[in-house]
């Protein structure tokens, strides 16, 4: 459910004006109980729609840190920087026998 702006505001003025009509003592018992209807569902609709852009707001901002991220590691990769460390360790047991293995002879 996505409302429009100007929607939003016409959802909110009626709220006020459900409110304001609830307050006067000149309204019968039965349209307070109407309006108070109209209100609540002016009230979920605009629940609802904080809820979405929310929602929207919040997937924006974490694609943007995932996407971030990913350039991040793309360009330190790039700088050789992201895997120097693992390198460096699997050139230096090059060519050395593991561990806990004895060498046969023939």
């Amino acid at each position: 459910m996505a409302l429009r702006p100007e929607e939003v505001q016409h959802l909110e003025g009626l709220v006020e004006d459900m409110i304001k009509r609830i307050e006067d003592t000149n309204t019968s018992n039965e349209a307070a109980v109407v309006y108070g209807r109209i209100g609540n569902a002016c009230t979920k609709a605009l629940a609802i729609e904080a809820a979405a852009a929310a929602k929207r707001t919040a997937r924006t901002n974490n694609v943007t840190k995932f996407r971030a991220s990913r350039e991040n590691r793309l360009n330190s990769r790039k700088l050789g920087q992201g895997r120097a460390g693992a390198t460096d360790a699997q050139s230096s047991t090059q060519g050395q026998r593991p561990q806990g293995q004895r060498q046969t002879s023939n």
